[in-house]
């Protein structure tokens, strides 16, 4: 059984952009995401979704891609992304969730690690994430 290659579409609501993945992620297909995500993150943007429901087979090196995005952030706003999550867990429209009111990301916002963020990126380097 083949099955359908790599798909990446990029929307726009407002400040959310959201990346929608269909098909496989694997070895092979896990760059073009990677290069999808980059490229969507160009412009501005309040919260990145990847909307994986499109996905119809995902392999070691595709989670780990993605376990690696997650990483890379600050471990401020991986625990305010899950406590959203948890927030917005029986809504089934993404961007209905994502554009949900909540002031998790009013504390996020003001936390020590945005303004690390924030500063890395003027300053063009990695930020180093205090957990704060």
């Amino acid at each position: 059984m083949t099955l359908p290659p790599l798909t990446v579409t990029s929307t726009r609501e407002g400040r959310v952009c959201v990346l929608g993945v269909s098909g496989e992620l694997d070895i092979a297909t896990t760059p073009a995401l990677t290069q999808q995500a980059a490229a969507a993150l160009r412009l501005p943007a309040e919260r990145l979704i990847i909307d994986l429901s499109g996905l119809e087979f995902i392999d070691c090196c595709g989670a780990r891609a993605l376990a690696a995005e997650i990483l890379d952030g600050s471990p401020t706003s991986v625990r305010i992304s899950l406590q959203v999550m948890e927030e917005t867990r029986g809504i089934p429209d993404v961007v209905d969730a994502v554009t949900h009111p909540t002031t998790a990301f009013d504390d996020l916002m003001t936390s020590e690690d945005a303004i690390e963020g924030l500063t890395a990126f003027a300053q063009k380097r990695r930020p180093h994430w205090r957990n704060r």
